[in-house]
């Protein structure tokens, strides 16, 4: 499964909460809420989705900021030779953002 953020800026989030710590063309997949932070929970419903093979990609909260939505991408499923990728971009992270 490939982990993707719906944008730039939720993307630099999602490094740095991770290097940290250790919309599109897809529907929302429900997630309940009270849940979301309970990693076994969400990888039960991930492993789920991916044996379930329906969609291609799927929508999920950002448990960071829950208002965003991060695109959950089934490289086994037999559309995701379809999807359309756009070419890298240079990205630097602002020094402030390490200290």
């Amino acid at each position: 499964m490939l982990y993707c953020a719906s944008s730039l800026s939720l993307a630099v989030l999602e490094v740095l909460v991770h290097a940290v710590a250790s919309a599109g063309p897809f529907r929302p997949l429900s997630v309940n809420a009270d849940h979301i932070q309970d990693l076994s929970y969400t990888t039960s419903i991930g492993r789920q989705w991916i044996r379930d093979g329906i969609d291609a990609g799927v929508m999920v909260p950002s448990v960071i900021v829950p208002a965003d939505m991060n695109v959950l991408l089934n490289p086994a499923h037999k559309d995701y030779s379809a999807i359309e990728w756009k070419d890298p971009v240079p990205f630097a992270f602002d020094p402030r953002l390490f200290g």
